[in-house]
């Protein structure tokens, strides 16, 4: 049986969305803002994360939960809690120390630091749709015709996925946690010299410049795809260059 956790900004927060996912059984993790009564139910925790900041000197994080109503809801509902106290940051203009409290409702049983960690994943699936949007620029759909939109888009949603299988084959290198655009930048827009090899080796080397983004001593050797039956004639030419 598949389950649904849905994860979501305060642009959701609202009695009919909860009251979907709760008909629908779907359990929901969704953040709300600040007002006066959870400030007050929080307080005691945010005096505590206070003390612990000027003791420490340190930014300091506690979790919470309880139960409450907005007067739109139908019912009480749990909403957990994260007391955050900042100290004053140095470089800053007028440095002072800050408190950050962050309130997430949920219909989930289980600890309240594990739950808002469980929340804060959804910051990472929007730095992918950032990645599209921004890096690919999935959003250039300006044609008059539907069809042809939702084929750029495709397209662009190709490019992703192959975007994502370079940056699974750079693991171990310092470009494996960069985004698409990084990645497009300092490896793909490059110009490299392809020494090819032809069967039975099947393989190619690709000579970059001394003067690239990443001036290392990293050699990218490029595998031909073992699965694609090689159709070409046994007799060829020896190794050639190509300029790319």
């Amino acid at each position: 049986m598949t389950k649904i956790l849905v994860r979501a900004d305060a642009g959701f927060a609202s009695p009919e969305f909860y009251d979907t996912c709760e008909d629908l059984k779907v359990k929901y993790l969704v953040c709300i803002g600040t007002n006066s009564v959870l400030e007050r139910e929080s307080a005691s925790l945010m005096v505590q994360a206070r003390a612990l900041r000027d003791e420490t000197g340190a930014a300091s994080r506690l979790f919470g939960a309880f139960s409450y109503a907005a007067g739109t809801w139908k019912k009480p509902r749990r909403v957990i809690v994260k007391a955050e106290a900042l100290p004053a940051k140095e470089k800053a203009r007028n440095p002072k120390v800050k408190d950050n409290a962050r309130y997430v409702v949920t219909n989930l049983d289980g600890e309240p630091q594990a739950l808002y960690g469980e929340y804060c994943l959804r910051g990472e699936c929007e730095n992918r749709i950032k990645e599209m949007k921004l890096d690919l620029v999935s959003g250039r759909t300006s044609c008059h015709r539907f069809t042809a939109n939702a084929f750029r888009l495709m397209l662009n949603a190709v490019a992703f996925a192959l975007m994502g299988l370079v940056r699974d084959l750079l693991a171990g290198h310092e470009l494996a946690r960069s985004t698409v655009g990084q990645i497009r930048l300092k490896l793909l827009k490059v110009g490299v010299i392809v020494q090819e090899v032809h069967p039975p080796n099947s393989r190619a080397t690709a000579s970059g410049p001394s003067a690239r983004p990443i001036p290392d001593e990293t050699t990218l050797k490029l595998r031909s795809w073992h699965t694609i039956p090689d159709n070409r004639p046994a007799a060829l030419p020896g190794p050639s260059t190509r300029r790319v």
